[in-house]
This record gives C-alpha cells, sequence and structure tokens, in this order.
C-alpha cells in the first residue's frame, strides 16, 4: 500500500490493481468501506475493456481472444512508486503468455496525485509494439453514503435532458428510456440500479457530484465520453465512472474495432486521460 498526502487530504493506493482504498479528509474516510456491502471492492481500474464482450471474447485477424468483463488490470499487481509526498505511479506491463488474451504491447500507468483540494488520477497508455492497438478504459469508484441513499443527491453541472441506456446481462441491448428532463440533479433511489447501472451517453456535463447533509464527492471527468453511475441495490454506496468505451452489444459481430468508444492507439503513441475527485466536508 501507498499512501501520499496533502494537508488534510490523503489517498491510499494498493499495488494489486492500482485500486484506491481511501481517500480521506482528516479522519472522514470517503471511499466505500462498510463491510455489510456484497460489493467490497473499492475503485478497480478498468483496462483494456470496459464492461462485457458478447460471448467474452473479440476477434481479431481471424483469431479468438478471451477477456472477462472489466479487462484484466484489475486483477494485476502493479508496479508502485512514490514519487513525491503527494505523488504516486503505478505501472504494468504484459506478462508471460498476455498475447493469448490480448494481442498488442502495452504499457499502462496509473498516476495518482493530490493536487489542492482534489485527488487528480490519470490513465496512461502507451502503445510499445509496431501495430495499432484496441483498448478502452475507465474508472469505477465507489464512495461512501453514510445514511442511506435517499440523504443525497446527484447533482449535474448542467441541466439535462438525456436518456438511460439498457442492458441485457452485461450487454447493451439497443434499448433507452428517457431519465432525465431539464434537471439538473436527482435524488437516487435503488430501483434506480436494477437490472444494472445508470449509463449515460449524452450527457452535456463533464461534472458529477453527489452531496449529502454534510459532504459532498466532485467527479470532473473531461474527456471521457460516457458516464456510468452504479451500486448493488441497497448498498451504503454509489459509484462513479466516467468511461472511454462501453458494454459491448448483444447485436456485436466481435470486431472490437467497431466497438462503442474504443481507442484506435497507433505505434509508438500515448494516450492519457485524466478525472479529478474533489471531497468536502460541511
Amino acid at each position: 500500500m501507498i499512501r501520499i498526502e496533502s494537508g488534510r487530504l490523503s489517498a491510499a493506493v494498493s499495488e494489486e490493481g492500482a485500486e484506491l482504498k481511501s481517500l480521506r479528509v482528516g479522519e472522514t474516510e470517503f471511499l466505500r468501506h462498510d463491510p455489510r456491502d456484497p460489493w467490497q471492492e473499492t475503485a478497480p481500474v478498468l483496462f483494456p475493456i470496459c464492461g462485457g464482450l458478447k460471448d467474452d471474447y473479440f476477434l481479431y485477424r481471424g483469431k479468438k481472444y478471451l477477456l472477462p468483463k472489466h479487462g484484466f488490470a484489475k486483477n494485476r499487481v502493479f508496479k508502485g512508486e512514490k514519487t513525491a509526498k503527494d505523488r504516486a505511479v503505478f505501472t504494468l506491463l504484459p506478462e508471460e503468455g498476455d498475447r493469448e488474451i490480448y494481442p498488442w504491447d502495452w504499457r499502462f500507468e496509473v498516476i495518482f496525485e493530490l493536487c489542492g483540494e482534489s485527488l487528480r488520477v490519470t490513465y496512461a497508455v502507451e502503445n510499445t509494439g509496431e501495430e495499432t492497438m484496441l483498448f478502452s478504459l475507465g474508472a469505477h469508484e465507489g464512495y461512501a453514503l453514510p445514511g442511506g441513499m435517499e440523504n443525497y443527491r446527484v447533482e449535474f453541472e448542467t441541466e439535462e435532458t438525456c436518456p438511460v441506456y439498457s442492458v441485457t446481462g452485461p450487454l447493451l441491448d439497443g434499448g433507452k428510456k428517457p431519465f432525465l428532463r431539464g434537471e439538473k440533479s436527482f435524488v437516487p433511489r435503488p430501483d434506480m440500479f436494477v437490472p444494472d447501472a445508470l449509463i449515460f451517453k449524452d450527457l452535456v456535463s463533464r461534472r458529477v457530484s453527489i452531496t449529502g447533509e454534510d459532504r459532498r464527492i466532485t467527479v470532473d471527468y473531461p474527456g471521457f465520453p460516457y458516464l456510468l453511475l452504479w451500486q448493488i441495490p441497497g448498498s451504503r454506496y454509489l459509484c462513479v465512472e466516467p468511461w472511454h468505451g462501453m458494454p459491448d452489444s448483444v447485436e456485436g459481430d466481435h470486431d472490437l474495432s467497431g466497438r462503442e468508444g474504443i481507442v484506435s492507439l497507433p505505434a509508438g503513441e500515448r494516450f492519457s486521460l485524466t478525472h479529478a475527485v474533489t471531497p468536502e466536508l460541511f
């Protein structure tokens, strides 16, 4: 575990999955930590896919590659280095045999840095091979909701009119339903997360906050085209998930290049995205 701090703000990150395990203002924890929750992760990192693949595989040049939902990074051990009191870098490289599940050469870094009152999290992918690589990436941070979900509001930076998109199992099924109608905020309810996440593709906002009586957590996600909100209904957390990628479609043809939100990175180039998390106490 590597710990960084700046003033009253501190964070702890595990080398297992480069997973953020703690985000505190003073002694107050903002990440999911209730042992009664059926989901016991805190902030898995999603790479090289977000969501599930149809039949759990994709095809590339006629070969089948099996990948689990959300990819493999969250189950790998990164090399962590604390580069300053307020900064740490976690690096993942391919393991022996990885070309049987993912056919490209790459370097993946997750960088955590405390800046003022915020934690900045950067995902950086370098294509170290000789062919264009295809991938998605995303965050999946779960924030604590002391007192229960009914005591919080989800707030966007501007009024929104947009639907949420539906899934069958882990896959997009082409359905959508109206959700926000010129609204800037809503009170989340457990039934909203049946059968799965709230999937937003059409938001104008690139900032969202969860606000309660004594706290607020704000996530800024410029550059991420999609946002998901998720919990297992009845749990005392809400996941805020900026993604650059979408789950596969039930009508998909296993071609990763045609998947929604996929990043196509030429050989020798680097791609990075940063989201910022700002915890506040009132």
